[in-house]
């Protein structure tokens, strides 16, 4: 698959549009693309730097090629459990984006609060012990420190972090929303060009609430040449007392949209 070809002109929902991304960059100020090559040129020397420190534990990352809106948080949490369930004991990693504390911090849920870590760590801490720290590296050396020798450490976004090194990384693409129009921020979502990023990962995993990626975001991704995996999100057994009732229903997530169809 031609990495210019026709999954990159599909409507560029990430941006909220529904013209087709040819006509959505007709219509961008000058400065943009520059600007996002600009980026890009910047990004790329930092994605391929050698990583300042290896974990004795093994480190998995979950993370994504776009800005947000994967589902990454409730990805890792499922991984959890898959990990847990086969003996070890999961941590979680996360940056704390949102939060004022820098870190290294193991969360206290009785303690902290979404203003001191972020919304994301403390929904990851509900579920397995989390630190969030801004340096990985130091997050990491954290948990070493009061985990036990069978825990794994999953980061909860980092992929284009070169602080830690990573033992399994896991990109995960939003199946409707794909990679935008191919275009490196903030002439499109792509955190870094593509392929810089690819060479970073070891699996790539669609995500949605239903279906299969469309055929043309498969043969993108499955030009990258990395293993491909569909993965689908589903309501929890315990959300059965929404059903056929009226609510009001808020989301402040990345991809509210993914929200509200799993609600449906």
């Amino acid at each position: 698959a031609d990495l210019g070809g026709s999954a990159f002109t599909q409507p560029p929902r990430w941006a909220a549009l529904r013209t087709p991304a040819d006509l959505y960059i007709a219509h961008y100020p000058p400065a943009l693309p520059p600007a996002a090559a600009a980026y890009g040129w910047i990004a790329q020397p930092r994605l391929e730097s050698a990583a300042r420190y290896r974990s004795r534990l093994p480190v998995i990352c979950v993370g994504n090629f776009t800005a947000g809106g994967t589902g990454k948080t409730p990805f890792a949490i499922a991984l959890a459990g898959l990990i847990a369930r086969s003996g070890a004991k999961p941590w979680f990693l996360s940056r704390g984006y949102g939060g004022s504390e820098p870190g290294p911090l193991k969360i206290d849920t009785q303690r902290h609060t979404t203003t001191d870590i972020g919304d994301e760590p403390m929904l990851l801490a509900r579920h397995w012990p989390t630190v969030i720290s801004r340096d990985r590296a130091a997050g990491a050396k954290l948990i070493e420190a009061q985990a036990p020798d069978n825990a794994v450490i999953i980061m909860d976004d980092g992929l284009q972090n070169p602080a830690l090194a990573k033992d399994l990384v896991i990109a995960l693409v939003d199946r409707d929303r794909g990679v935008g129009n191919g275009r490196v921020i903030p002439a499109g979502p792509l955190r870094a060009p593509l392929r810089a990023q690819a060479q970073l990962t070891d699996i790539i995993a669609t995500t949605g609430i239903g279906g299969d990626a469309p055929a043309d975001l498969q043969a993108l991704l499955g030009a990258l040449a990395k293993p491909l995996i569909h993965t689908m999100t589903v309501a929890a057994p315990d959300s059965e007392w929404l059903r056929d009732r009226d609510v009001i229903a808020f989301a402040g997530i990345a991809n509210p949209q993914r929200f509200f169809g799993l609600l449906k």
